[in-house]
């Protein structure tokens, strides 16, 4: 497990590198890249750690291409040692870093939908493999995944990036909340209600 999570890890941290979540939450401190690490490390863990889903792509080679990380529906307790991480890392990322990340927090639950519902955390994929369809394969696998339990009603996620949401409506999400957070950052929340068939998203043959 400690392998599959060093290497989701580090493919979201190429995937997000300057993604606007990041760059807000981490500011201008030094060593970005080190603790863009220790960020998206904890985000991995919160999954691993609880074990939620993790979904991915491998090529040819083995390595890593694409990666999908998923919030079930329900309440969670945190883990001790998710705590002791999570405490590590905003130690070392600091109390402004942290607060920013709090303030982000707010503004994704105000636009959070109702009822049961699964969460997408995150979709990456390498640099090297853009544009061959891993990002629509791998979300498609994790909304059949969330049908798979019958009292979810609906699969919700965030992006921060508006040409990301042309991506998501195509395959069946309805944008559900728009809010700017600060002056520089701006999150849409996306929601892909069940529909007749039973499942998640645009209907596949």
């Amino acid at each position: 497990m400690a392998t599959h999570a060093g290497a989701v890890t580090t493919l979201l941290c190429e995937a997000f590198f300057d993604y606007p979540v990041m760059r807000y939450v981490l500011g201008d401190a030094p060593d970005y890249a080190g603790r863009l690490v220790r960020l998206i490390g904890l985000f991995t863990a919160g999954r691993w750690l609880r074990g939620h889903p993790v979904l991915g792509l491998r090529g040819a080679d083995g390595a890593l291409q694409a990666a999908i990380t998923m919030t079930p529906r329900g309440a969670f307790p945190v883990p001790a040692a998710l705590a002791e991480l999570a405490e590590a890392t905003w130690s070392t990322l600091g109390a402004d870093a942290k607060q920013r990340y709090a303030t982000l927090c707010e503004a994704w639950s105000a636009t959070e939908p109702a009822g049961e519902h699964w969460h997408v955390n995150m979709l990456g994929v390498a640099t090297a493999a853009h544009g061959a369809g891993h990002g629509g394969r791998l979300l498609a696998a994790a909304l059949d995944l969330a049908a798979e339990d019958p009292a979810a009603q609906a699969v919700d996620l965030t992006t921060e990036d508006a040409a990301n949401l042309g991506f998501y409506t195509r395959r069946g999400f309805e944008l559900a909340g728009h809010c700017r957070v600060g002056t520089a950052l701006e999150t849409w929340t996306l929601v892909a209600p069940r529909h007749a068939g039973g499942g998640f998203g645009k209907l596949r043959p």
